[in-house]
């Protein structure tokens, strides 16, 4: 999924304090959550390595339990 931005404006700082507190990290789906950062933080975002880096893919672990649950699913 794409990285989208959105840019709000509020009235005063405390709002916007308010609304990141609210939102930061605030799921959107099982994979992926908000993220939220002020405009004054843009600045820590500026030299950021834009090269993607695939992550090591993790090693399947069944979860204790599921199995069962499924056999008694198709009784």
């Amino acid at each position: 999924m794409p990285c989208r931005y959105i840019f709000i404006e509020f009235n005063t700082p405390e709002e916007a304090e308010r609304a990141r507190m609210a939102m930061d990290k605030h799921p959107f789906d099982a994979r992926h959550r908000f993220q939220i950062n002020l405009l004054s933080d843009i600045e820590t975002f500026k030299d950021m390595d834009e090269e993607y880096e695939e992550p090591e893919p993790e090693e399947y672990k069944p979860r204790v339990g599921s199995f069962p649950l499924l056999l008694l699913g198709s009784l």
